[in-house]
């Protein structure tokens, strides 16, 4: 919907125009799942001609992580480098803004931390491979505890600068997307 408010400043959008769009992506993901997943081997399939499997796996991976990782890096850079105004460090450590309508700023705090936490969902893929590693008593907790502190301090950092990189917060609140 925000794109469609950027180019279309008149349009008005509704609730149930979020709620028709959520829902043409829900039927989005059954029709792939229902019709396309069959097809979906022969991925694996074309990356298998030349290299053994596991090479493979290992070489997408290191791609993913290396795009990540340097991605992340471009963006806090740049987001830092180019913004005109940087906030205070009384408004990013300090300051807490509740434009919701809710009366209780922890009850708000707490029910905004519920989005983040979807990131997390991945970790029930390391409890499936909990029987595949040796040493899983150590090995899957370690691998849990790790993606959670990376995870944090990754976040962490990126929440920081993208707050002292925030110009004018009422220009960002102000904006048709809101």
């Amino acid at each position: 919907m925000a794109m469609v408010l950027f180019f279309n400043s008149d349009f008005k959008a509704h609730p149930w125009h979020y709620f028709l769009l959520y829902q043409a992506i829900n039927i989005l993901f059954l029709l792939n799942n229902v019709f396309l997943l069959r097809k979906v081997p022969w991925v694996h399939n074309v990356g298998c001609k030349y290299y053994p499997p596991i090479q493979v796996i290992f070489i997408l991976i290191g791609e993913i992580v290396t795009i990540s990782i340097f991605s992340f890096i471009a963006i806090i850079i740049t987001c830092l480098a180019r913004s005109t105004h940087k906030q205070t460090s009384e408004f990013v450590w300090t300051t807490f803004i509740n434009e919701s309508g809710w009366s209780s700023d922890g009850l708000l705090f707490l029910t905004g931390l519920i989005n983040p936490n979807y990131m997390f969902g991945g970790l029930d893929g390391v409890l499936h491979l909990a029987e595949e590693c040796s040493n899983a008593a150590t090995a899957v907790p370690r691998a849990l505890m790790t993606t959670v502190a990376i995870g944090f301090v990754s976040s962490f950092v990126f929440v920081v600068s993208m707050l002292y990189s925030l110009s004018n917060f009422d220009d960002v609140l102000g904006t048709i997307t809101g």
